[in-house]
C-alpha cells in the first residue's frame, strides 16, 4: 500500500504526462522526452524530481517541478493523465508506479527488474517506440489506473503479518537449537 497520499487530493496544474524520480540518465529521463515527441500526444510534459540531468531537461522546454515533498506529491499525480517509467537500470521495484495506480493514474513502462511484479502490460526495455505508442493509447483511452490484485492496503498488511510471524518462529526455533 501506498502510505501517506491523499486520494481526495486536487490537481496542481494543468494535465501532463508525468516522470516522478531522480532526474537521471538511468532513470531513462531522456527516453521519456523521446517517447513523448514521438506519440503526439499534445499534453504537456512534467517531471517531479532533481539530479544532474534537470538543467538540459528545462533547457528542452519541460516543465521541472523540481523535489516534490510527499505531502504534495498527490496533487502532483492528480495533474497526470499517465505516468512513464522506462528505466535504464534494473528497477528493484519501482513505488512510484504503484503510487500512480493508488491515485488512479495508469502507467507506462518498460520491463526493468521489479516492475513487472505490479504491472503486467510492461513494454519491451529500451524499446522507445513501444513507450511512445503505449503512452498514445493510455492518454486516447482515457484509462485510469488500478492497483493489481493484491496490493491494497488490507492484502499487504496481512502478507506482512503473516511474514513476521514466520522470522519470529524460524528464530525462535533457532534460538532453541542453540541453547
Amino acid at each position: 500500500f501506498v502510505h501517506g497520499l491523499d486520494a481526495t487530493a486536487t490537481a496542481d496544474g494543468p494535465p501532463s504526462v508525468l516522470f516522478v524520480g531522480r532526474l537521471v540518465a538511468a532513470k531513462g529521463v531522456f527516453d521519456v522526452v523521446e517517447a513523448h515527441r514521438r506519440s503526439g500526444v499534445e499534453l504537456p510534459l512534467a517531471f517531479a524530481g532533481t539530479g544532474s540531468e534537470r538543467a538540459p531537461l528545462e533547457a528542452m522546454g519541460c516543465e521541472v517541478l523540481g523535489w516534490v515533498p510527499h505531502d504534495r506529491l498527490a496533487s502532483v499525480y492528480k495533474r497526470a493523465r499517465v505516468v512513464l517509467m522506462p528505466s535504464r537500470w534494473q528497477e528493484p521495484f519501482g513505488i512510484v508506479g504503484i503510487e500512480a495506480l493508488a491515485m488512479g493514474v495508469p502507467v507506462v513502462a518498460w520491463d526493468s527488474g521489479g516492475v513487472r511484479e505490479w504491472h503486467a502490460a510492461v513494454t519491451p526495455w529500451g524499446d522507445i517506440g513501444a513507450l511512445a505508442r503505449a503512452l498514445r493509447a493510455a492518454v486516447q483511452i482515457g484509462s485510469r489506473g488500478r492497483l493489481p490484485d493484491g496490493f491494497d492496503r488490507a492484502a499487504l498488511m496481512t502478507r506482512l503479518r503473516h511474514l513476521y510471524a514466520d522470522v519470529a518462529d524460524t528464530q525462535g526455533a533457532g534460538l532453541e537449537r542453540h541453547r
